[in-house]
């Protein structure tokens, strides 16, 4: 193989890339690297398909520049950068980059391999990076015999890819460790994010993590726990929130005080025992498939499907830009919010904030710390008058002052809604005991440690203290993250008003909540308790009925499990495996969910 000293390539000189092929990803490529201020030759075997994607291409340009993706670039200078070429000998003269772009048929690529190849050393450019968008296929499948294999390798971006960042770069392997270097350094400088797997593996980096993902929605499905459109809200309302900016390592080093090590000392077992029924060998059941379908043709028709994709990538286009304009993280900044960068208050933008009516009936806390203090915080918000009860008086205090502190923040990044703060805040008050806090009560929402021994005991309170006040119908949710509510109301009175409401913190952003009902749980428990979150701005997901790990987790921990193996095997980084997730496939998922 072919083993040149390749070129330092930056964004200051123009030098010249070549794209081959002219479809929808050949004109996404196309636009990224002329953006990124390279001189661009668009190379078709037809010249009608050529023309036609300068034509296009130049629309793309407009679009990206109307929402500030051409970082600063005046149109008619990317535009400028970019010609059509009928030779593709004379194309690769002087390139120092090359990105295939035709069908996924081994065959084609084959061929179109072989001519450039052939092509670069008609011209005497042996330094040429040869790339491949191949989804599916490795290099090795298709360049193996070229006289410059060792600079070939997959460059796999995510659709749309000038608003989905993330590239899987895939070497072979007699590809050279410089050719790889150099191709992350041109990723990076055109603002692209380069996942760069250490070996070939099939799937890659992002679809082996959504295929697993993918296949316990799956089975959440075909096992009947829960409907394709509930499991679709834990991904869009839940973890893609999460994910569009974090990747799955970078999500589990904050969910333990200690970072990764704590988070598996802490959660390992429970993570093994939940996937241990994955076996991700689910035969594709034609009737669930048929299931799945129908929900989504319920959502859009098939004949608005392309107008769904044009709104999904409007959505991207916009998230784009919205992270562009957020202030990264870093160590210097200490978790501070930019006010430059900071989202305004949306009442403030409406000029100011508004008095909401309070609602009937109360909703009691049963616990002060953290989770119950964002309980208290988004049922204030709601309108609700909000009793907070724990067992010391000292705890309360401490509360009322953290539930101030933190409708104070809602209300700086806009999440009240435009509700007057000081009103907010003003309807969260200690209850003197529980009797006197249900009394008058819809909704109570337990919040204490997750212990099985700690919730039986604070659930027979409850029990106790529902019958002492007289109300029957008060809904007895439990923030449990991991047990089922039958672990722990199975002998109460009023077990059939319990079930579990899980949010996923912080729960004032990320509005999911698992609703997980017992065998004995009302069916109009179950209902009044979806109605009543919706109508705090909340996005209820109900299982029909109990499942270890419940929605969020499962699916989490699917994705986790195969993130692991991909770095266990040696097949990517860590790094690189959180860049697939928060440069690609998140970004997706922060607005539409698994299916």
């Amino acid at each position: 193989p072919c083993s040149k000293q390749l070129v330092d390539v930056t964004m200051e000189t123009n030098q010249k890339a070549v794209i081959v092929g002219s479809g929808i990803v050949g004109r996404a490529w196309t636009v990224i690297f002329a953006r990124g201020g390279f001189n661009v030759s668009l190379f078709d075997i037809s010249k009608p398909a050529r023309e036609l994607a300068v034509k296009e291409v130049r629309k793309m340009i407009k679009v990206l520049d109307g929402k500030g993706l051409l970082f600063g670039k005046k149109p008619e200078d990317v535009g400028a950068l970019i010609s059509a070429v009928d030779s593709l000998p004379e194309a690769l003269r002087d390139a120092v980059y090359v990105q295939e772009c035709v069908p996924e048929n081994l065959a084609l690529k084959t061929k179109v391999f072989a001519d450039i190849d052939k092509a670069a050393t008609e011209v005497k450019n042996d330094s040429l990076i040869m790339g491949s968008s191949s989804s599916t296929m490795p290099i090795s499948l298709f360049v193996k015999d070229l006289k410059h294999k060792a600079q070939c390798l997959i460059a796999h971006p995510v659709n749309p890819p000038f608003a989905i960042p993330v590239v899987e770069v895939i070497p072979g392997p007699f590809t050279s460790g410089e050719t790889v270097q150099t191709t992350r350094k041109i990723m990076s400088e055109l603002q692209m994010s380069p996942a760069v797997l250490l070996k070939e593996i099939d799937g890659f980096l992002v679809n082996r993590m959504q295929y697993a993902l993918l296949a316990e929605a799956y089975r959440l499905v075909d096992d009947d726990v829960a409907s394709p459109q509930d499991v679709d809200l834990a991904i869009s309302k839940g973890l893609g929130l999460r994910w569009s900016f974090m990747g799955p390592f970078q999500t589990i080093d904050l969910n333990a005080p200690g970072g990764v090590e704590d988070y598996f000392q802490r959660y390992g077992s429970s993570i093994s025992r939940v996937i241990k029924s994955m076996d991700n060998n689910r035969n594709w059941n034609p009737k669930t498939i048929e299931r799945i379908h129908k929900a989504m043709r319920e959502e859009t028709p098939v004949d608005k499907l392309g107008e769904r994709l044009r709104w999904r990538n409007e959505r991207l286009l916009n998230l784009a830009v919205h992270k562009s304009q957020q202030t990264p993280w870093s160590t210097t900044t200490e978790g501070k919010i930019d006010d430059e960068k900071a989202v305004q208050n949306s009442a403030a933008s409406k000029g100011g904030t508004t008095r909401s009516s309070v609602k009937e009936g109360k909703v009691v806390i049963v616990g002060s710390g953290i989770v119950g203090r964002c309980w208290a915080a988004i049922f204030a918000r709601g309108g609700f008058p909000v009793k907070i009860y724990d067992v010391t008086k000292e705890a309360m205090d401490t509360a009322i002052i953290e539930i101030r502190k933190l409708v104070g923040m809602m209300h700086d990044n806009g999440l009240l809604r435009g509700k007057d703060p000081e009103e907010v805040a003003s309807r969260v008050s200690c209850a003197r005991s529980l009797d006197t806090a249900l009394k008058g009560a819809v909704y109570l929402q337990e919040c204490v440690p997750e212990n099985l021994s700690i919730k039986k005991a604070v659930f027979q309170q409850i029990d106790q203290a529902m019958s002492k006040s007289g109300n029957g119908t008060c809904i007895l949710g439990s923030s449990s993250s991991n047990m089922y509510i039958s672990q722990f109301t199975s002998e109460l009175k009023n077990r059939a008003n319990c079930l579990v409401c899980h949010p996923v913190n912080p729960p004032f952003a990320i509005p999911i909540v698992e609703v997980v009902p017992a065998v004995y749980t009302n069916t109009d428990i179950v209902s009044q308790a979806r109605d009543l979150l919706k109508e705090m701005g909340l996005s209820p997901a109900v299982l029909k009925k109990e499942v270890d790990g419940f929605l969020v987790n499962r699916m989490q921990y699917a994705l986790l499990a195969e993130a692991f193996r991909l770095v266990d095997d040696g097949a990517a980084s860590p790094e690189d495996v959180d860049v697939a997730i928060s440069q690609g496939l998140g970004l997706r998922w922060s607005f539409m969910g698994r299916k």
